[in-house]
This record gives C-alpha cells, sequence and structure tokens, in this order.
C-alpha cells in the first residue's frame, strides 16, 4: 500500500496537468466511453500484482492524454499558455534530472563489467550472470548460456516481494530442470556472481544459500578476478 500511494503521488505530480484536464472531461464522459474503459483497464493493469512498478503507469498516459484534449479545443490563447506552462513545469524538472544526476551504483558496476566481458570474453562465447543485470547481456554483446536472463526466475527473489522469500524453493516450477539443461548444453565460458557486490538485492541470492549451483562452480569454474565485488569465475 505504501508503495502504490508513493507512486501513485509521483504519477500524479509529474503529469498534474495532464490528469487535471482529464478530470475537467469527466463532465463529457458519455462522448469518451472507449477512453475511460481503457483508463480504467490500465488503472485495473497497475493495480494487479499489487507492487506499483513506476514503469506500470506509462498504460495510463495514451488515454489521459487524448482525454485532456477535449476541455483545451476551444480554449483561448489565455487557458492554452496556461496549460502550455503547467505541462513544461515537469517535463523540464525530469529532463534535467535525468541529464544532471550522477551514474547509480549499479550503472557505475555495469559500465565496468561490460568493459570487463568485452576484452576477456570473445564474440559468440557464452556467459551466465547470477543476479538480476540482464543489460549486461545485450550491452556486452555476448550471448546468455541459459534461458533466464535474470536468475529471479531460480531464486523467487523480486521487486515489491520481501527479500525472505528467496530460496530454491520459490523459483519457478521446472526451472532449476531448465538451467542444469541449458548449462549442460552450452556451458558459460564466464559466470559474473553479483551477491558479494549486493548488486539490486544480490546479497539475498548468496551462493550459500544454492549449493547446488554453488558445487556446479566450485568443480567446473575458477575464480579469476573481482570487479567492484562483482566476482568473476572462468571455466577450467
Amino acid at each position: 500500500m505504501h508503495r502504490g500511494l508513493v507512486q501513485t503521488l509521483w504519477f500524479v505530480l509529474a503529469n498534474v496537468g495532464l490528469v487535471a484536464l482529464a478530470l475537467v472531461a469527466v463532465r463529457a464522459r458519455h462522448h469518451d466511453v472507449d477512453l475511460w474503459l481503457w483508463v480504467g483497464a490500465g488503472v485495473l493493469a497497475v493495480v494487479t500484482g499489487w507492487r506499483f512498478f513506476g514503469h506500470y503507469y506509462l498504460q495510463l498516459l495514451p488515454p489521459l492524454a487524448l482525454l485532456a484534449t477535449r476541455p483545451i479545443v476551444h480554449a483561448s490563447r489565455r487557458v492554452l499558455a496556461a496549460v502550455a506552462v503547467v505541462l513544461a513545469v515537469p517535463v523540464g524538472f525530469f529532463v534535467h534530472q535525468a541529464f544532471a544526476m550522477p551514474p547509480s551504483r549499479t550503472e557505475r558496476v555495469t559500465d565496468t563489467l561490460v568493459a570487463y566481458v568485452r576484452r576477456t570474453v570473445r564474440p559468440g562465447q557464452r556467459i551466465f550472470v547470477w543476479g538480476h543485470l540482464p543489460e549486461l547481456y545485450w550491452r556486452s554483446g555476448r550471448p546468455p548460456a541459459t534461458r533466464f536472463e535474470t536468475t529471479e526466475f531460480l531464486t523467487g527473489l523480486s521487486g515489491g516481494r520481501p527479500n525472505s522469500q528467496t530460496g530454491a524453493e520459490d523459483a519457478a516450477p521446472g526451472a532449476w530442470a531448465d538451467f542444469h539443461a541449458d548449462l549442460a548444453a552450452h556451458p558459460p565460458v564466464l559466470v559474473l556472481d553479483l551477491a558479494p557486490a549486493d548488486v539490486r538485492g544480490g546479497r539475498y541470492e548468496a551462493l550459500s544459500r544454492f549449493p547446488r549451483f554453488g558445487e556446479y562452480l566450485a568443480h567446473r569454474y575458477r575464480r579469476v578476478a573481482t570487479i567492484d565485488g562483482v566476482v568473476a569465475y572462468r571455466r577450467r
């Protein structure tokens, strides 16, 4: 509930002009039934799952934008100017934030890992990332060794859920069998363990909690480097 309230407040503040105009358009709702149904479907989708990630709200923007046009179709120039200012202020703020904010720790670690992978793994060779950093695959240009772009399917760790609900028993049904079948079919040249660096909650996915994969690494791989706290293993 707390996450839902906070994220909804941010959405309203970031789009205050749009939301206000859409509320004004309620008076003509009998002309825009399809758009209001679209909004309602979007709200239902945002609420479903009770996780309220910020990007879930993006699906509300198209119908709200269309609804917001009705009150200003025949508006005076003064009203249009006021609307433009109200819309421009949050746009200016967030654009400034996007360019002015320093990179996060996760972004810095990702940059370093991408450079390391490109330097040590030839194109076409497969890698595997233990943790949640799927962008490392496409940014490095190296294919994943398994079908799981993140290990959350294997560990149960998932945003919006209690971190205590993490373990092999919380995995998606059949995931571990598929995982080891993939490793047997095309073992990765390099394995990167994010848990020691605690990237995106990685500490809850420590290998000690998943001994089967830990034993697989111990028998077939050797530790070769530590990059910003991330441990790299190379196939023997």
